[in-house]
């Protein structure tokens, strides 16, 4: 086999090993958020039934309780527990549906792991590097030792732009439900506003949490898309030891404090003015890291194709051995 050749299996080889250890990874992160879904949701389960609990007791006619319904301090703490108990509710759902969009994200990197055979991949790669030891052993060509190093860097370039297009595409899928979310949030600010300001009555408070529920399911959109980037970003900082560092403490967590006592009367107004500033924010980091994606790889483009040119000309230096 002549060493063109045995170049091109070594990075064929090279990168579906590296494909299957990004699996690998990305199966490995799945499961530890799934192993954290599942904890959220039986503590807000506990909770929940905590409150249902104390509701039921409040129900229930003692002196106490007769006193506190005298001085309105009985209907002050029920309004306080299902206040709560709807926030509760609200973030039960979101990590319920978390937690579904993880697993479906989980069985697809078992496909894609299934499909892989490591050991005869591996079997494969030995061999051909024991070749290509062999190859310069006999030839003793500086020419050839240059292209094995060439070769090396094409190979982690070549795999680092695949996960930088990864990690563009991810970024792309993560703008538009972003600009839902905004749009939706600021639908249910308006209404709030003329509800908290302007007393808009029953109609208007009603139309008011069916924005907020609108909303809810646009953030979870958001949620997932921005986890599926963070996982693809977390891969390329492993690829990049040095000058393709990003950082991730940009993507806000917005949606706890979104959920927090989302239903309390003087807080919704202000939550949601803030959550909208918190989304445009999530955003401008999503451009930002789109635009930074968008120039490493254009640089990783042309020092490939730098390498290419390389390459042939060493060929052409000497033909006979190559």
């Amino acid at each position: 086999m002549q060493w063109q050749q045995l170049q091109q299996a070594y990075i064929t080889l090279k990168n579906n090993l590296e494909q299957l250890a990004k699996y690998k990874k990305q199966k490995q992160l799945l499961d530890k958020q799934i192993v954290h879904a599942k904890a959220q949701i039986i503590a807000l389960e506990q909770e929940l039934n905590a409150i249902r609990v104390r509701l039921e007791k409040n129900e229930q006619f003692s002196f106490l309780t007769f006193v506190r319904s005298l001085t309105g301090r009985k209907q002050k703490l029920m309004e306080e527990s299902l206040s709560e108990a709807m926030t509760l509710e609200l973030r039960l759902v979101e990590t319920q549906l978390m937690l579904e969009d993880l697993q479906d994200d989980q069985i697809d990197i078992v496909y894609k792991l299934n499909a892989i055979h490591e050991v005869h991949l591996v079997g494969e790669l030995e061999a051909v590097e024991q070749k290509k030891r062999d190859w310069l052993l006999q030839y003793e060509s500086p020419l050839a030792v240059k292209l094995n190093d060439l070769t090396e860097e094409y190979t982690a370039l070549k795999r680092l732009s695949k996960e930088l297009a990864e990690a563009y595409l991810a970024a792309e899928q993560t703008i538009e439900p972003l600009e839902q979310a905004i749009a939706s949030l600021k639908t249910a600010q308006s209404y709030s506003t003329w509800d908290t300001f302007f007393g808009g009555g029953f109609i208007v408070t009603a139309m008011k949490h069916d924005k907020i529920e609108v909303s809810q399911g646009n953030l979870h959109k958001v949620q997932i898309a921005l986890q599926r980037l963070q996982n693809e970003l977390v891969d390329i900082e492993t690829w990049s030891k040095m000058s393709y560092k990003i950082e991730l403490e940009g993507f806000v967590k917005f949606a706890d404090y979104f959920f927090d006592d989302i239903f309390s009367a003087w807080s919704i107004h202000a939550k949601l003015a803030t959550s909208v500033e918190q989304l445009k924010r999530v955003l401008d980091d999503v451009y930002s890291t789109r635009v930074y994606l968008a120039s490493k790889m254009e640089e990783t483009k042309a020092r490939l194709k730098a390498i290419e040119q390389e390459e042939q000309q060493i060929y052409l230096m000497d033909a006979t051995i190559f």
